[in-house]
């Protein structure tokens, strides 16, 4: 893995998202770019909204991060949010050199300083509401959001597909004679 991460031109990658970002008043992201693109609306004054196509639990001690599920079980809610924190902290981890260098340098921004990344700030800044573009089914094993967050803070929104129904189309000999009139 850390041969990956040696290969890659992280920078110039980080320096892509203010490009593509530019002049944005609102950016919503997805899950897999959110502390780069949180930065880049930090430091621009943009408005941050994460829409995660799917369930991306914030940490809580209802239940355990679901990649440590088998090997956890659920009997203790310190070590269930603990097992949250640790495959975050994992994952903060990994790229935290890359992302203060970037955000000190490049967007002038104070470095993150919780050994968690940008979760930590997300929590605690009330203004930030998490959109889940899915089911409650995918919710947990209790197909509810978890109740140590506010209803305002995580909100299921379901799935983006149209609710009315898409009118038929018209058969081909219909479009064409349509057209040829």
């Amino acid at each position: 893995m850390k041969e990956w991460y040696e290969q890659i031109a992280t920078l110039a990658i980080l320096a892509s998202y203010v490009t593509a970002l530019q002049g944005a008043d609102l950016v919503i992201t997805g899950a897999f770019c959110a502390t780069e693109s949180y930065s880049v609306a930090e430091s621009m004054g943009a408005t941050w909204v994460p829409l995660y196509l799917g369930h991306r639990h914030l940490p809580t001690a209802e239940f355990p991060q679901w990649l440590l599920e088998d090997y956890m079980g659920n009997w203790f809610g310190f070590l269930n949010k603990r097992t949250r924190s640790f495959v975050r902290g994992q994952a903060w981890d990994k790229q935290h050199v890359h992302i203060n260098e970037w955000r000190q340098n490049s967007l002038h921004l104070l470095p993150i300083a919780s050994c968690y990344g940008i979760l930590d700030s997300l929590l605690s800044n009330n203004i930030i509401v998490f959109y889940y573009a899915c089911s409650l089914l995918l919710a947990g094993p209790r197909r509810r959001g978890s109740l140590e967050y506010a209803p305002s803070k995580v909100v299921h929104i379901g799935f983006l597909v149209p609710t009315t129904p898409l009118l038929k189309p018209q058969p081909w000999k219909e479009r064409v004679t349509t057209y040829i009139r």
